[in-house]
């Protein structure tokens, strides 16, 4: 533990120098009154600057991917900051100085804790985590953009994969192998969730007292409640299952799989996951990787409507580019949060100025769209158009995960009319409250096709959605609790007061189940360390030599035939965990990506036949088309392929390594 400790400390300080080099950048552009603020988003910021120079050289072949063309870009945004404070010096205040030590004490903290607690489950396996292994291996591997598909070779990546490309330029500087950043990429988001939760809800709560005392308080109360709901918090499921059949028999997992589960409904299988659900189980995915680009988002659309005296071009054209990013991340976030642009600029001031909040809206959309069009260019939507859903939540079930939140929510409705709550950051939340609400009850109404079956068919929609409504509520709670609790007849605020300390233990009950559940006993004898890869050590000691070899000995990517997988196993181990391209991997998430089932299944059909077929030409043929020149012959591909030819690949390359049953061939004699 001590030595990952060590590693621990070693990656904060690299996230300290990057945002330190982009602070100057963000304060320079911020109300001075809120400088302070801008310390944890500029981590955030540096990333994003730095990774999208690098995507661009990459993309047009300017500069390849690797350690040479970001430590340019960091360089770059290095001598900007040094610039801009030469140039125009930060004169920063006490008590800048006290919010800067207070956010960048608990990001450490938040990090310190969630990589020591990976070290007990460190694994790389299960769920989907093979696909974010594959996807940061891949780009890990490349020089020039688009990043090749390592489970479909000779294709691109088609798949928002922009927050995996960010983990890979943090992999590449810090000079870490990538089994070891995965985790401590995982840890890295968690704590720039809490971080920056803290930080968001802060600032909306003291808005009207930046210049006042008492300043600390809302900023603690606020930021601290919005913190740990949003990156902690679960929904009412844990408290009522577990008051209703015990707590021994609770699982943390169900609260995200509920409405066409319990009761079972087989025509409406659904999703709500939230925030600590990915951070415990630990899948690298887009609407993970796109938390700090969605409060980032946030922070500059809140300087925006809350903070500035006046709107310009440049607000416009940065918010459109995060927004952009966004895109190229999680593409959901980008109608998500488009939207919610839209509605809160227009109660703050499209209702009395409609041009010119169409004029800003569109300068918005354009920087947006203009941001993604290097990734646009080869992706290919898998959405098959919209349709009207034939299956609703019942209402107690929608009460048990939103219950909490809509109490807040209608409390400050109420207020915000009875009090006639008109400051700039009122209107703003109510915006967002509003907008939560609304995505909420969207796949009550509709969904996006895709190739899921009629029981799954709004699944993905109401998860993409309900986890930034969850996000939005989880911000805006601490606001709520604070305004209201000023603002209410002393009677009433501690009944209010009341009313929300229970809802916040009520859904802080989950964490403590969910990482029970995951993580087991956390008893230092049981610490693992922060190696993902360690568990194919025990478990597949051949297939982890014959993966240390690759990544030792083959550079680039060429392509590595193993056999076809099927989805969420540990099939196509050796692409997931080298980033080596092999014809066909997982099925289902290609027939996805791909659009269609019959591309994908003739391929692995293909490999069958390369590994088994009666038919030297054809397998020579397909060997040739689909330029592939190492084999791999292990356990699994035995397993697959009962009949399974070796003879052939002697006859047509040579046993470049062996380790126990598993063999690598290279095919020099095709």
């Amino acid at each position: 533990m001590a030595a990952d400790i060590l590693v621990i400390v070693c990656w904060w300080l690299m996230l300290l120098f990057l945002g330190a080099a982009s602070f100057p950048l963000l304060a320079h552009f911020s109300p001075r009154q809120i400088r302070g603020w801008n310390w944890i988003f500029s981590k955030i910021a540096a990333v994003l600057l730095v990774s999208y120079l690098v995507f661009l050289a990459a993309s047009f072949h300017i500069l390849p991917f690797g350690l040479m063309s970001i430590s340019i870009f960091v360089l770059l945004m290095l001598f900007l900051g040094v610039w801009i404070c030469w140039r125009h010096p930060l004169r920063l205040s006490l008590r800048d100085w006290q919010l800067i030590a207070l956010t960048e004490a608990i990001f450490f903290l938040s990090l310190l804790g969630w990589s020591l607690l990976r070290g007990f489950q460190p694994n790389i396996e299960g769920l989907e985590k093979f696909m974010d292994f594959g996807f940061l291996n891949s780009i890990l591997r490349t020089r020039w953009l688009p990043a090749a598909d390592p489970w479909f070779a000779g294709k691109p990546i088609n798949y928002y994969y922009f927050g995996h490309f960010q983990a890979a330029v943090l992999t590449r500087f810090s000079g870490l192998p990538p089994q070891v950043t995965y985790n401590l990429l995982i840890a890295t988001v968690f704590a720039l969730t809490s971080s920056g939760g803290f930080a968001l809800a802060g600032l909306w709560a003291s808005a009207n007292r930046l210049k006042k005392a008492p300043f600390w308080r809302p900023v603690i109360t606020a930021g601290l409640v919005s913190a740990c709901l949003l990156s902690l918090g679960g929904n009412l499921h844990a408290a009522v299952f577990v008051l209703k059949d015990g707590a021994k028999s609770y699982w943390y997992a169900n609260a995200t799989r509920f409405i066409g589960y319990y009761p079972p409904n087989p025509y409406d299988k659904t999703i709500n996951e939230f925030p600590v659900y990915s951070f415990v189980v630990a899948d690298l995915h887009a609407h993970l990787n796109d938390i700090p680009l969605v409060l980032l988002f946030l922070f500059f659309l809140s300087q925006l409507l809350v903070f500035s005296k006046r709107r310009t071009i440049r607000q416009a054209l940065v918010l459109g580019f995060i927004l952009g990013a966004m895109l190229i991340t999680n593409a959901w976030d980008f109608p998500i949060y488009g939207g919610l642009f839209a509605l809160a600029a227009w109660l703050q001031f499209g209702r009395h100025r409609f041009r010119y909040w169409l004029g800003f809206s569109l300068t918005v959309l354009a920087s947006a769209l203009l941001t993604a069009l290097p990734f646009l260019f080869y992706f290919h939507s898998i959405a098959q158009g919209v349709a009207l859903t034939s299956t609703h939540s019942l209402w107690w079930q929608l009460l048990v995960l939103w219950g909490f939140f809509w109490f807040l929510s209608i409390s400050y409705g109420i207020g915000y009319w009875r009090f006639r709550l008109g400051k700039p950051a009122d209107r703003f939340i109510l915006a967002v409250i509003v907008w939560a609400t609304i995505l909420v009850f969207l796949p009550e109404i509709g969904y996006v096709k895709d190739i899921y079956t009629v029981g799954y068919h709004r699944a993905n929609t109401m998860f993409k959605l309900v986890y930034q409504s969850f996000v939005l509520y989880a911000l805006a709670a601490g606001f709520i609790g604070w305004r209201l609790s000023r603002k209410l007849p002393r009677w009433g605020r501690p009944i209010f007061g009341f009313l929300v300390g229970l809802g916040f233990i009520a859904q802080m009950i989950y964490p403590i189940f969910a990482i029970n559940g995951y993580y087991g006993n956390l008893n230092i004898s049981r610490y693992r360390g922060l190696d993902g890869l360690g568990f194919m050590r025990s478990k597949m000691p051949h297939d982890y030599q014959l993966r240390h070899w690759l990544v030792s000995h083959v550079k680039g990517q060429p392509v590595t035939l193993e056999a076809a997988g099927e989805s969420y196993t540990l099939d196509n181990r050796i692409s997931a965990t080298t980033g080596l391209p092999t014809v066909e991997g997982w099925l289902v998430h290609e027939w996805l990506w791909r659009g269609g089932y019959q591309i994908p299944a003739r391929r692995q059909k293909e490999v069958e036949l390369i590994y088994q077929g009666a038919d030297d030409g054809l397998a020579h043929y397909l060997l040739l088309k689909y330029k592939v020149r190492y084999v791999v012959i292990g356990r699994q591909e035995h397993r697959r392929y009962s009949h399974l030819d070796e003879e052939r690949f002697r006859r047509w390359g040579k046993l470049v390594f062996q380790s126990g049953s598993d063999r690598l061939y290279y095919l020099d004699k095709l």
